[in-house]
């Protein structure tokens, strides 16, 4: 077996899967209130003293989320964008 860099096959670092699992622990926390938007998920981890408060997180933890639905590792439920508008596809 080839040796890689601490990352699996979809290019997740362990470092990585474990913010994923602290945001997947803050999104189950709250799954009565879904879907949260990325402010609320990054003011969870803040208060939970699992990130800084400064915009570099909050940019980290966005990018994260977006990669970490697109690779079904958060459920597209859990978090919206309240500010974007969707298209519907009907229509």
């Amino acid at each position: 077996m080839g040796e890689n860099n601490g990352r699996n096959r979809g290019g997740w670092t362990k470092d990585s899967l474990a913010y994923v699992e602290r945001v997947n622990g803050v999104l189950d926390g709250l799954r009565g209130y879904w879907p949260l938007t990325l402010r609320q998920v990054y003011y969870q981890l803040v208060a939970g003293l699992d990130i800084e408060n400064c915009e570099a997180e909050y940019k980290k933890l966005s990018r994260l989320l977006t990669k970490a639905r697109l690779d079904n590792l958060i459920s597209w439920d859990a978090t919206e964008d309240r500010a974007r508008a969707t298209l519907d596809s009907d229509g």
